[in-house]
């Protein structure tokens, strides 16, 4: 694990012995979901699952994960300076973090239109 990773799980457990969880797994969630940048209660928070979390904790996405909720704002204009929907830009955020907080990440993007087209030219054997 990353270092922000490790202290991530410190943390959560060091928050054990201030309040009750149900379990250190809920904890763990409740943690990552919060350093991430968003709410356990609502929005892809609320979808977030222990094993995503734990999987995108081992694959290191704890700051990726924060940077890209964090960096919205500059992601409303391109290179070019041209303007881009900042109600555009928060949705798709939203689906890749809630897709990576429910653990089908790799199935919803490679099963939409975008994702799709990077798999082209690709054997059946290659996509499995």
């Amino acid at each position: 694990w990353g270092e922000a990773s490790a202290g991530l799980v410190g943390g959560a457990c060091s928050a054990l012995h201030k309040e009750p969880a149900d379990s250190l797994e809920d904890l763990i969630v409740s943690s990552f979901v919060k350093e991430v940048g968003l709410q356990h209660e609502s929005g892809p928070g609320a979808l977030a699952k222990f094993g995503p979390v734990l999987a995108a904790l081992e694959g290191e996405l704890f700051l990726p994960l924060r940077a890209l909720v964090e960096g919205q704002p500059a992601m409303h204009t391109t290179f070019n300076g041209k303007p881009v929907p900042p109600d555009l830009v928060a949705t798709c955020v939203e689906q890749i973090v809630s897709h990576v907080l429910q653990g089908d990440f790799s199935e919803w993007h490679y099963s939409n239109s975008g994702g799709a087209r990077k798999l082209e030219g690709l054997s059946q054997a290659q996509k499995d």
